[in-house]
This record gives structure tokens, C-alpha cells and sequence, in this order.
């Protein structure tokens, strides 16, 4: 059985491989977790401390975030706190800037705008 810790270090090593091959990670909860096993604001913590790691490590400055407590929970991880609006790609769909990060926010109930599915290249849903 793995723990926690070894795990996330296998996480971390798939997400290191992606990301030195393709310049770009989608970084997500499957249908496999089962979310009664956890407490969802652990999760989101943990996932935006490995983000924070990843960003730091491989000197990334745009993220596409779902969710509003997502969003929070990497903020603080990134410790942002200040926005500067950039675009709107759609009613609630926002692209903003912090610092030299580029973050643009969707809130979970909604579609992704197919301008960003385009751009990014995502044709399945995100």
C-alpha cells in the first residue's frame, strides 16, 4: 500500500516528465479518487503546493485554473494577492495578471470558452 508521501512523489515524477516533454500539465482529480476518503480542502492544499513547486521549478508564469476554491487555495500557495484584469474571455471567464504570473479563472460550473480551447489546444472537456 502506498503512502501519502510516496504517492505524491510518484505524482510529482509523472507531472515532471509531462511537463519536460510537452511544456505543459493539466492537473486535475480523476473519477479513481474517491472524494468521501479525503477532505476536499486538503486536496486542493496539496494540489496547489505541488503546482507552487512545479511552477517554481520549471519557471512557469501562466496558469489556467477551474474553481474558486482552487483558485484560492493556489493564490495563496503563490502567495497572490493583487490582480491586475487583462482580458475577458467570457461572462466569469477572466485572465488576469499577478506579477509576472498569468492566471486566467474559471468558475467550475462553467463551459471553458472555445477561444481558450483553441489556443491551448484542449478539445476534451477541462
Amino acid at each position: 500500500m502506498l503512502n501519502e508521501d510516496s504517492g505524491l512523489d510518484i505524482w510529482s515524477g509523472k507531472a515532471i516528465q509531462i511537463l519536460q516533454e510537452h511544456q505543459r500539465l493539466i492537473v486535475a482529480f480523476d473519477e479513481t479518487v474517491n472524494p468521501s476518503a479525503f477532505e476536499a480542502v486538503k486536496l486542493r492544499l496539496k494540489m496547489a503546493e505541488h503546482v507552487k513547486a512545479l511552477a517554481d521549478r520549471f519557471g512557469i508564469d501562466e496558469l489556467l485554473i477551474e474553481g474558486g476554491s482552487t483558485a484560492a487555495a493556489i493564490f495563496q500557495a503563490f502567495g497572490i494577492n493583487c490582480f491586475k484584469p487583462v482580458y475577458e474571455w467570457d461572462r466569469g471567464v477572466v485572465q488576469m495578471r499577478a506579477g509576472n504570473m498569468l492566471v486566467t479563472v474559471k468558475p467550475g460550473s462553467y463551459n471553458l470558452p472555445e477561444p481558450i480551447r483553441q489556443q491551448y489546444k484542449l478539445y476534451e472537456d477541462v
